[in-house]
């Protein structure tokens, strides 16, 4: 899953994001804001997009775990290999925005030259974000600012994977 949007049924958000917390709550209270949630990211229009889901979604912390799976090489995370994994949906009581919160790292460093802009193209949350930057920024100003970050990191990545390949 790539977050597509599922539809007004709530019970398809049930099998994806599994309640850890509150798990006695209405099925409308745990998967309405979820639901909302996926249907802004694919909805909203490009230009109020940081506005409309940056009101149930952190978008500067999505933006920093993306960053550190890019850089941990992770295989099986929010760009994995099948789609996005391995992370919680958290959003605390008081407000309505919702942070991921990772988990099950087992495949960080798997392949230490993986591509760093692998899976971002499918995930239609990611997609979606990298749009309204692009709209944000001048396109030539956005995409080499990209290009250089992921130049940076990818520099990094081999790096450490020498490094760590030096004591296997």
């Amino acid at each position: 899953w790539n977050f597509g949007y599922l539809g007004a049924d709530l019970e398809a958000y049930k099998p994806r994001f599994e309640a850890r917390t509150h798990e006695n709550d209405s099925t409308s209270d745990l998967y309405a804001p979820i639901e909302e949630l996926v249907r802004d990211v694919n909805q909203a229009p490009t230009d109020r997009f940081v506005e409309e889901v940056g009101e149930l979604l952190d978008l500067p912390r999505l933006v920093t775990y993306l960053g550190v799976e890019a850089f941990l090489a992770d295989y099986d995370g929010l760009v994995g290999y099948k789609g996005m994994a391995n992370f919680y949906l958290y959003r605390p009581e008081d407000s309505r925005q919702a942070m991921l919160i990772p988990w099950d790292k087992d495949q960080a460093f798997y392949q230490a030259n993986r591509d760093t802009g692998h899976g971002l193209g499918a995930n239609e949350l990611l997609r979606c974000a990298e749009a309204a930057v692009e709209t944000a920024m001048q396109k030539k100003q956005a995409h080499a600012f990209f290009e250089r970050a992921s130049d940076d990191v990818q520099r990094r990545r081999l790096r450490l994977g020498r490094a760590w390949n030096s004591f296997a």
